[in-house]
């Protein structure tokens, strides 16, 4: 064999070889489904709160008025549905004459529509679904626990569930049931004396595929 026969040979199986290697890479890349990721920032913050106003008494202060509920409704993927609903309660329950400030308890959860649901991370005294902070960048996907409704702080005689609020502006996890498969995203919930404020929120539109926390693109 002549030295530019093999010279030619090496040549032609080089570029059968590079050839290759980037069809096989095109078709990993194609074969991936990449991220769909729709941010939305609520600005300005939205706030929600069920207590108007705090009677300061001797050893406190209650709640005005005492049985109240209010809540920020959101259609998430702007299908003209709701499908998220962030809630604070106070409601009245007697149980101490001496300490009227036991009688008053509070709750703030996070409620989801038919099929959809929100990450959350056990229950508390087998009664209440405790909604599952995620750090910023950490991954949500299925491998969170689900449940149609999670609660973000809860004190007082009734239920026996006490739950502490976070501090700052915190994410939560959700998936929503869409075209067989769930999207998955988040939202930024703060918690302050009875008072949610919602910052943004985010989805991966793409069926399936996780979304961290805070990702905006």
């Amino acid at each position: 064999m002549s030295r530019i026969l093999l010279i030619s040979l090496t040549i032609m199986a080089m570029l059968v070889f590079f050839t290759s290697c980037k069809k096989k890479s095109e078709e990993t890349s194609h074969g991936t489904p990449s991220d769909d990721i729709v941010y939305t920032d609520i600005s300005p913050d939205t706030a929600v709160t069920s207590v108007r106003s705090w009677q300061v008494i001797p050893y406190g202060s209650l709640p005005v008025p005492k049985d109240s509920s209010a809540a920020i409704l959101l259609d998430l993927d702007q299908d003209h549905t709701i499908d998220i609903s962030i809630d604070a309660t106070t409601y009245y329950k007697i149980v101490s004459a001496s300490n009227p400030e036991a009688n008053y308890n509070f709750q703030a959860g996070i409620s989801m529509g038919d099929k959809d649901s929100v990450a959350f991370r056990g229950i508390s005294y087998g009664t209440c679904s405790i909604a599952k902070p995620f750090p910023a960048d950490s991954v949500i996907s299925d491998k969170s626990g689900f449940t149609r409704h999670a609660i973000i702080y809860s004190q007082g005689s009734f239920p026996l569930c006490i739950i502490a609020a976070h501090q700052g502006y915190i994410y939560y996890g959700f998936k929503l049931f869409r075209n067989g498969g769930y999207m998955f995203g988040w939202i930024q919930i703060r918690f302050v004396s009875m008072c949610l404020t919602i910052k943004a929120y985010a989805i991966n539109r793409t069926i399936g595929r996780p979304v961290r926390a805070g990702q905006k693109q």
